[in-house]
């Protein structure tokens, strides 16, 4: 039996596969329902009720390479009812290690919370720390670490 008797697709070029897979009803466009708000949720054992949504800074200062855009990025995600931020000293990954993404977030809250557009009391920050030492450098201690 030749391969397009044994599957309808065999013979198919790749496009006209694509094309008859969304067509088909399996992957119709769906309609996500949205919240009005971003659901809260309790953070671990404390009073503190953060976003689900947490927004993160680890590329800051390599793939995103400005400090405006950092501003702009976290302008949107209070915009977007988040109240949850993550950081690290080591922070950005991939090259430039080290200290920009909590560097760029002070800046930020201080113009922010100096210009009335941000309460700093309702944001939560994350950060870690690299107790080790080990891995890269960090740029703004004697000796790197």
């Amino acid at each position: 039996a030749s391969a397009a008797a044994l599957h309808p697709l065999a013979s198919s070029t790749p496009l006209a596969v694509a094309a008859r897979i969304m067509a088909s009803p399996a992957t119709a466009a769906k309609t996500v329902p949205r919240r009005a708000a971003l659901k809260l949720v309790k953070f671990g054992t404390t009073d503190m009720m953060v976003t689900q949504v947490c927004g993160g800074t680890m590329t800051w200062g390599s793939f995103n390479d400005k400090e405006e855009d950092a501003f702009e990025q976290l302008d949107k995600l209070v915009e977007l009812g988040v109240n949850f931020l993550d950081t690290a000293e080591l922070y950005p990954v991939g090259w430039n290690y080290g200290a920009t993404t909590e560097k760029w977030l002070g800046n930020w809250l201080e113009t922010r919370v100096a210009a009335g557009k941000v309460d700093r009391s309702k944001l939560y920050i994350a950060t870690k720390v690299n107790g080790s030492g080990v891995g890269a450098e960090h740029p703004t201690r004697p000796g790197g670490t």
